[in-house]
Parts: C-alpha cells; sequence; structure tokens
C-alpha cells in the first residue's frame, strides 16, 4: 500500500516570513533613527519657538506705532536713523546689530549708540562667512527687528 503525501500549502509559510521581515525593516528603521539624529532638530526648538512669539508680538507693536530704521553701511560703520510714525526721531531706544553666523544662529552683537537724537551708530565686524544680520530697536517693551544685509 502507498501513501500518498499531501502537498504542503505554502500560505501560511509565507506570511510568517513577510511578517518576520517587516518586524526585521522596523527593527532596523528605529536602531537608525535613534543613532543618527536628524541635522535640522534643534534640542532648543521650544525656547526658539517662544522667542520667535516675543519677535513677532513686538514687530506688530512696532508696526501700530509706525517705527521705521534707514540704515546705511558704510566702511564698517552702520548707522540708522529711526523714526516714529510722524517722522519725529525716536530717541533713548536701546539699539543694536546682531550678526548671524553661519547656521542662521546669533553669532555677535554690536551696541549702538545714540549721537544726534534718534541716528544710532555700531562699528561692525567684516562680514563672516553669513553676511546677514537684524537691526533690533527697542523702547519701552516696543521692539523693531529689520534684517540687514552687511555687503561692502
Amino acid at each position: 500500500m502507498s501513501h500518498r503525501e499531501t502537498p504542503r500549502n505554502p500560505w501560511p509559510v509565507g506570511v510568517a516570513v513577510l511578517g518576520l521581515v517587516a518586524v526585521a525593516a522596523l527593527a532596523v528603521t528605529v536602531v537608525y533613527g535613534i543613532r543618527h539624529a536628524s541635522r535640522v532638530s534643534d534640542p532648543r526648538y521650544y525656547v526658539r519657538g517662544l522667542e520667535h512669539d516675543a519677535r513677532m508680538k513686538a514687530r506688530a507693536r512696532a508696526a501700530e506705532a509706525g517705527w521705521t530704521a534707514a540704515v546705511a553701511v558704510r566702511n564698517g560703520r552702520m548707522t540708522a536713523a529711526v523714526t516714529d510714525r510722524d517722522g519725529t526721531p525716536l530717541a533713548g531706544a536701546r539699539v543694536r546689530v546682531v550678526l548671524l553666523g553661519a547656521d542662521g544662529l546669533p553669532a555677535r552683537t554690536e551696541k549702538a549708540v545714540e549721537g544726534p537724537p534718534g541716528t544710532y551708530s555700531a562699528d561692525l565686524p567684516p562680514p563672516g562667512p553669513n553676511p546677514t544680520a537684524r537691526l533690533e530697536v527697542e523702547r519701552d517693551g516696543t521692539r523693531l527687528i529689520q534684517p540687514l544685509l552687511l555687503v561692502r
């Protein structure tokens, strides 16, 4: 008497192998994600977000107040004439130039001194790899922030 073997059904083994491959791919992805931090992540993201919100509120107040700054950079010296909505010089403000590094973060700050009322000036170092900066004018909780491109 011959005994006939019934063929095995390949589907259960195939599904199990496919499940194991998916679990292995997930494990590789998780290990890679843990070992390789994203270059765009910032450990200070929350603080930077709060700072951004504060800057946006200050800009809105400056826009409401009508503050403007006419900026000139000549021979390494920045001069800013700051006025209000009526064209009156904005005297007694705290003015600084924030130089940004290659990563876009503040690298150096130069404090400006007031000459004639509403006119502020500061000596600037030679531009580094990132020739961008921002002018910050602050008085009585209102802040004007104006981007600058330092080209010599």
